[in-house]
């Protein structure tokens, strides 16, 4: 994926949990974790990896296949009521759900 340092880009974490780490690396120390459909600026990149902020300003090194890219921002379109959430391609509920979000 091809990325702008643009903060006017829109980024989003697609997996469940994303672990932060303080260097490009699967060994390095995890600082912190991004979760789903938030929001992140994309400050650079380091082969694989991408250096990134998250809304609550914590910083760290993130897989480039943990985020995408969308032209318009995310709306906020349901609730979470319960602690997990299955997310589906489709709406409808015949076929088992693409993810299981943990909260």
């Amino acid at each position: 994926m091809s990325f702008s340092t643009d903060p006017k880009q829109n980024y989003y974490i697609q997996s469940s949990i994303v672990e932060m780490r303080e260097h490009p690396t699967q060994q390095s120390k995890v600082v912190s974790q991004a979760i789903f459909s938030e929001k992140i600026q994309v400050l650079k990149k380091d082969g694989e990896w991408v250096y990134i902020v998250t809304p609550d300003h914590y910083a760290g090194w993130i897989p480039s296949t943990s985020f995408i890219s969308r032209q318009t921002l995310y709306e906020t379109t349901h609730q979470t009521s319960r602690l997990a959430a299955h997310l589906y391609g489709l709406k409808d509920i015949e076929y088992a759900p693409l993810q299981t979000l943990p909260y």
